[in-house]
């Protein structure tokens, strides 16, 4: 009995010990390919700072997946942006849809003074486009128009027209109005917006059927109409009006990619040569695979595009570890929820503590064994980005006209 006690005893302590071993080996193998990032008003510094130089050199596509609604991670992308600019980059694709991102680059194009803050800051224009309620975000646009060569589409939107830009989108469709039919079609239409700041979302899909019929045959217009009613159609399932959830999803990331695509063609053919484009989304749209919402992403898509294209590609998941958010309707702040590290993160337990730091994923992918006992979001994160930069108790993002609030 005592033999066998002892035999046990002896068994379990040599797996504590190849346990610990294994532990310490993940922790040697995820401390070599973490670098510090240090980010100094607009530019980065360090030997993050370096290794992204390195991995940016020849990309065509430089995708940044985020979290939302921070201030901190918005002046890390502007940072990237500049390093991307500087190597080449001309394009910004956004998580807005294509007529509200026309709107966009035309009032940061306009002679006036700041144009686009002075229509946020217009009755209740603030909610018009996505995530540019936030002043960080819409000074990292302003650089970008300011920026490229192309001074007629740096941005590219690619998104479905937001639940709040009715207003944006009918006034450009009046633009296109040719006859009387078609002018009272988007005159009613625009009174319903005018009433109703969420009406392009939240309205019955029967709402657009007149627009529909009066610019049937306007090319122009039947383009902007079918704009509206996609978008209405991806809301439903969100909205309380019915349908589904994962085929909506489905036709939102598929309508990103035709428009990739249709901007990245239409680039090509007015300069001649590929173009380079840094894509900022919400991480989930990014992720190589299926995304959270069980669909193909954009950014797999874009991956495979790259290979079509002979061109190379470089991902990075920007990431909070603790810190705050900011809502843009109420200006409340809530606690930085990580996307991929949270708490229980067994990846995010090796990361030093710094401030901020820059992890290649790619060196971790060949030891996937070595970590198959650790959460799922950790693996998941490993195989979705090429890197990740993990930041410390972020900002909030600003919300504009509140900058000092």
């Amino acid at each position: 009995m005592k033999l066998v006690l002892w035999i046990v005893l002896l068994l379990v302590g040599f797996v504590a010990e190849a346990q610990e071993q294994q532990d310490a080996a993940l922790q040697e193998l995820v401390s070599q390919h973490t670098h510090r990032l240090v980010l100094d008003r607009n530019a980065l510094d360090g030997p993050g700072a370096t290794f992204l130089r390195e991995q940016l050199g020849d990309t065509h596509f430089f995708l940044i997946g985020e979290e939302h609604a921070t201030g901190d991670l918005a002046r890390l992308a502007m940072s990237l942006w500049n390093e991307a600019h500087d190597r080449g980059y001309e394009y910004l694709a956004i998580e807005v849809g294509p007529y509200g991102t026309e709107r966009i680059e035309a009032l940061l194009r306009s002679p006036g003074r700041d144009a686009l803050r002075a229509f946020q800051l217009h009755e209740d224009n603030l909610l018009t486009f996505p995530f540019v309620f936030y002043a960080e975000e819409a000074e990292l646009l302003k650089a970008v128009v300011h920026d490229s060569r192309d001074k007629e589409h740096a941005l590219w939107g690619l998104d479905q027209e937001f639940i709040a830009g009715g207003r944006v989108v009918l006034e450009q469709l009046a633009a296109l109005a040719e006859t009387d039919a078609q002018r009272s079609a988007v005159a009613v239409a625009q009174e319903q917006a005018a009433a109703e700041l969420m009406w392009l979302g939240m309205s019955p899909a029967e709402t657009f059927i007149p627009l529909t019929e009066a610019f049937s045959g306007n090319a122009a217009g039947e383009k902007i109409v079918e704009a509206i009613v996609l978008s209405n159609g991806v809301y439903a399932p969100f909205t309380g009006r019915g349908g589904s959830s994962y085929t909506a999803n489905d036709i939102r990331e598929g309508y990103m990619k035709e428009n990739f695509l249709h901007s990245y063609k239409s680039a090509l053919q007015r300069n001649g040569e590929k173009p380079r484009v840094v894509l900022k989304f919400g991480a989930n749209h990014l992720v190589r695979g299926h995304s959270q919402t069980n669909v193909l992403t954009l950014g797999t898509f874009v991956q495979d595009f790259a290979l079509v294209e002979d061109v190379k590609i470089f991902s990075v998941h920007l990431d909070c570890q603790g810190g705050l958010t900011r809502d843009p309707r109420s200006g409340e702040t809530d606690e930085c929820s990580s996307y991929f590290l949270g708490e229980s993160s067994d990846l995010a337990a090796l990361l030093p503590d710094e401030q901020m730091v820059i992890l290649d994923l790619r060196s971790l992918r060949p030891h996937m064994k070595k970590f198959k006992d650790w959460d799922e979001r950790s693996r998941q994160l490993v195989l979705a980005y090429d890197a990740v930069i993990a930041v410390r108790d972020v900002a909030p993002a600003s919300v504009v006209g509140q900058e000092n609030n």
